[in-house]
């Protein structure tokens, strides 16, 4: 139900105006703000309070973008990678907003009095019903059957202003990497005119409009097209320019932030690789598909580029037989013989293979900390080819996590050296390879920057990708629900405002709606498969 409006506002809320930029890193924006070619972020560092923003354990879009809209750390909205398992021990599906728990910064925003219009965050499809607007994000199925805007009938306004709007890019075109550049410059373009429409034709006090593809860019060619990154972030400034000629700068504060950084690693490591090495972990030869392949996101049909069942390999008889004598078919997870294993890619954790807890576990409950101290040491232990750790950091996840999901965290957390990035195939020649040319990867190191009125000029402050929600509240002269993990950055002000907190009704965590039952999402995967989405 949309939230009871003018409950706690106090005073007319001042405007703010959000604008992420996935993945941008302050070492790789610095350099082109210097040399004149971002002068529109430039210009806001200038005028505004900037610095560091941490990114979430893993640093990873999903749960970095469900902790800023919830201000809290996985362990309590229970997000930790772009697949889940929704009951422990279970298959791993796609995320949906039914896997974030708790009010959502429009619930807060609403709740107050003020409407919130927010556009392209990851993970929030299915739209939720609020007193606001919401256009999904990443992890949308594409069709036009499926409702990605909140009210519904938002969609063909948008359809009708942004011709052939789409969400995100199809994966399988990688290889060709020309018409990939132009894809995401022609998609980037769509999502600059939706966030223009939306200023234009939408009532707002708060508007968060989220560019996705500086994230994809980097990914696709860190490794030899740096040009074209370069390019890529110039042409995203002029975009947060015709957002900003969209409002009273007077009267609006502006925050500009990324959920992670990016940067160059040296060295790969296939963590199951090294897992088997150590003897936690078994492989074997077969014909048939394994389930472990489900905890790559990309396996999924409704995942942009995903394979589902098209990822299982066409073999015949003779294939069958190979396989058998181990030398055919395809390498896949021996889960009588393994202990432990990469529970997926983007988290970089370690899942242990307990009895309890799966249908192919092997460990005893009795056994679970000693398999526990035996992967911390293993992991603590490993050196890459310069002597330095492979890890910052290796814990127990109650070491990492605290609330009421905690338990749905990877037995063991790990945080990566810079130099690293991680690889999940269970058909690695070897553990740890040196790359020719560094490949791109995320760092933890994401960016904020507020500016307007109300906000100091040329100042540095650092936080926490949590501090966000509280700190556009405060901005927008709104209270702050207590309990929070997240706090207001209010080093970013200079006009001494004490913060305002309130106690939301309890009603508000029932901001997300439920997602897909397994038998709609295969549904679901079916018809878009028919329609030829996928």
């Amino acid at each position: 139900m949309p939230a009871t409006r003018n409950r706690y506002l106090s005073a007319m809320p001042r405007k703010l105006l959000l604008i992420g930029l996935d993945a941008l890193d302050l070492d790789v924006a610095r350099p082109l703000m210097e040399s004149g070619r971002m002068p529109h972020l430039a210009g806001l560092i200038e005028r505004g309070a900037s610095g560091i923003l941490t990114s979430t354990i893993p640093p990873v879009s999903a749960p970095a973008w469900a902790s800023f809209l919830t201000g809290v750390h996985p362990g309590r909205h229970g997000l930790y990678s772009f697949v889940v398992e929704r009951e422990v021990g279970a298959d791993t599906q796609l995320a949906n907003i039914s896997d974030i728990r708790g009010p959502k910064i429009w619930d807060y925003v609403a709740v107050q009095g003020a409407r919130p219009v927010v556009a392209n965050v990851p993970v929030t499809w299915p739209p939720p019903e609020f007193d606001g607007v919401l256009v999904t994000g990443m992890l949308t199925p594409e069709a036009r059957e499926v409702a990605f805007t909140h009210p519904p009938e938002l969609g063909d306004a948008i359809r009708a202003a942004v011709p052939g709007y789409r969400i995100d890019i199809d994966r399988t075109m990688l290889d060709d990497r020309p018409t990939l550049f132009e894809s995401l410059r022609a998609m980037t373009r769509q999502r600059r005119d939706l966030f223009v429409h939306l200023l234009r034709t939408e009532a707002w006090d708060l508007n968060v409009s989220v560019f996705t593809n500086t994230d994809r860019v980097q990914h696709s060619f860190w490794r030899k097209e740096r040009d074209q990154i370069d390019a890529f972030f110039a042409e995203v400034d002029t975009y947060v320019g015709d957002l900003l000629a969209e409002v009273d700068l007077d009267e609006t504060v502006v925050m500009l932030m990324s959920d992670h950084g990016f940067q160059g690693a040296k060295y790969k490591l296939y963590v199951n690789r090294f897992l088997e090495d150590a003897g936690l972990l078994a492989t074997r030869r077969s014909v048939d598909d394994d389930a472990y392949a489900r905890r790559r996101p990309d396996y999924f049909d409704d995942f942009q580029g995903g394979q589902g069942d098209k990822a299982k390999p066409e073999v015949g008889r003779l294939g069958g037989v190979l396989a058998k004598l181990g030398v055919g078919g395809k390498v896949v997870m021996d889960w009588p013989r393994t202990r432990a294993f990469l529970w997926s890619l983007d988290t970089g954790g370690v899942g242990i293979n307990l009895r309890s807890r799966y249908a192919h576990g092997i460990v005893e409950d009795a056994d679970y900390e000693a398999v526990r101290d035996e992967v911390i040491g293993a992991l603590t232990a490993l050196r890459l080819p310069d002597g330095e750790a492979a890890f910052r950091t290796v814990r127990r996840r109650e070491e990492v996590y605290h609330g009421d999901f905690a338990h749905l965290a990877p037995d063991v957390v790990v945080e990566w050296s810079d130099a690293l990035d991680l690889g999940i195939q269970l058909d690695a020649k070897e553990a740890v390879r040196s790359h020719r040319r560094e490949e791109g990867h995320h760092s933890p190191r994401g960016f904020i920057c507020v500016a307007g009125p109300g906000c100091r000029t040329g100042t540095t402050i650092a936080g926490s990708i949590v501090d966000c929600l509280p700190t556009a509240l405060h901005a927008m002269g709104l209270k702050v629900p207590v309990g929070l993990d997240g706090q207001v950055l209010v080093e970013a002000f200079d006009d001494d405002r004490d913060v305002e907190t309130f106690t939301p009704d309890l009603a508000l965590d029932g901001g997300s709606g439920p997602g897909f039952s397994e038998s709609e999402e295969e549904e679901l995967r079916r018809s878009l498969e028919g329609l030829g989405y996928l």
